[in-house]
């Protein structure tokens, strides 16, 4: 029933794709292999879709995007008939300077498909009320490593001095 729902097939691939290099979900250290079969894939290089590919998605990365093919034997098959799977989105222009960003925001970024941010972060006026480009920092070393569940971050290398 699930799959009846494109968006829904698109957000669940994108979270399990996630989540697959978390230690959370991979109690023994392996991520689970994933493939998507039948699933219409857009291809914004070419500007067409792709129709029926299998897509393979191991250790959190698409290794294989081929017609037709057959799951690897050891992976999880995902039903993508009739769905479609794009890239990841990019929000260009967020201010993640909340505290509860980490908890709230960003898992809702990657639970609507998007998968990278970049912040227009300007400098930290009061770090009790607020969030510095240091915590933002902190942050995006904790998704590289899986450690939090968010979008990768792009942030300016220093604050932008506030208008005076």
């Amino acid at each position: 029933m699930l799959l009846r729902y494109p968006f829904l097939c698109l957000t669940l691939l994108v979270a399990a794709s996630v989540f697959a290099t978390s230690p959370v979900w991979a109690q023994d250290g392996a991520a689970p292999t994933l493939a998507l079969v039948g699933v219409n894939v857009v291809d914004v290089e070419t500007g067409t879709v792709r129709l029926g590919q299998t897509v393979v998605i191991s250790e959190g990365r698409i290794r294989s995007v081929e017609p037709g093919s057959a799951a690897p034997a050891d992976a999880e098959v995902i039903d993508g008939t009739g769905h479609y799977l794009i890239p990841g989105l990019w929000d260009m222009h967020a201010h993640l300077r909340h505290p509860r960003s980490p908890t709230l925001i960003m898992p809702q970024f990657i639970a609507h498909g998007v998968t990278g941010v970049r912040d227009m972060s300007s400098e930290c006026e009061n770090p009790k009320e607020g969030v510095c480009l240091t915590d933002m920092q902190a942050w995006q070393r904790q998704i590289e490593a899986g450690d939090l569940v968010g979008p990768r971050l792009r942030l300016p290398p220093r604050p932008a001095p506030r208008p005076r």
